[in-house]
């Protein structure tokens, strides 16, 4: 069984990051069933920031635990190109 990988995208409500979140969504692998990765992408004022976790469910199905790992980056959208590589 295929996994896919939690994303949560933040303030991408224009059409710009609406496009963002689109090639965001096709840049990571499917993953392993047991894979616990969590990766955030955060909009503000034009600056995305970029944040890996990991959960642990400790205390049962609505008790969820993250935990920050590297990297962790903040980076500004430069151009975006419509096409193949």
């Amino acid at each position: 069984m295929q996994v896919y990988l939690h994303l949560i995208l933040d303030s991408f409500t224009t059409k710009l990051g609406e496009r963002a979140t689109n090639i965001f969504k096709h840049l990571f692998p499917v993953l392993k069933l047991d894979t616990k990765w969590i990766i955030t992408f955060g909009n503000q004022s034009d600056y995305i920031s970029f944040r890996h976790h990991a959960y642990e469910k400790p205390g049962g199905p609505r008790s969820i635990e993250l935990k920050e790992i590297n990297p962790r980056f903040e980076f500004r959208l430069f151009k975006i190109m419509g096409g193949r590589f």
